[in-house]
């Protein structure tokens, strides 16, 4: 229900099925922001928790739950995350009591790491990947 009504009230698929570089919807998240938070639902939060009360939820399950994903740290950690507002957003419905959100308990070892070294291209290397990747439906900026 949690999922449902927040996928609602943020209009997550009606900022899906915007054009790129149209911005009709300005007071929600941004594409890319939406596009990983429908993504992580759909794949991963959903799965596992969409049939559980928030009172069942324990800090502990959650943490072994985080670890088994097959994410990088830093994409568990945003996964994490997106649980935060999902609890937050569960107190300000009045779904849950008002209290300390228990997802600050959980802890991902790691995600503010980089799991590899960065590349970094001269500017002609730079250039030449440009060419290679062509024009794209949305920019990448």
């Amino acid at each position: 229900m949690v999922i449902d009504r927040f996928m609602k009230e943020e209009r997550i698929e009606d900022i899906m099925k915007q054009q790129p570089g149209e911005t009709t919807i300005t007071d929600g998240f941004s594409y890319s922001t939406a596009a990983s938070y429908r993504s992580f639902l759909k794949k991963h939060i959903r799965p596992r928790w969409g049939d559980t009360s928030l009172a069942a939820v324990k800090a502990l399950e959650v943490t072994e739950w985080l670890k088994s994903l097959p994410l990088s740290p830093k994409s568990r950690g945003q996964v994490k995350a997106l649980l935060h507002l999902l609890f937050e957003k569960a107190m300000l419905w009045a779904l849950i009591e008002v209290q300390r959100n228990l997802i600050e308990l959980v802890k991902v070892k790691g995600s503010g790491k980089r799991q590899k070294r960065p590349q970094i291209l001269a500017p002609e290397k730079f250039q030449e990947l440009v060419v290679l990747c062509g024009t794209r439906t949305r920019p990448w900026w």
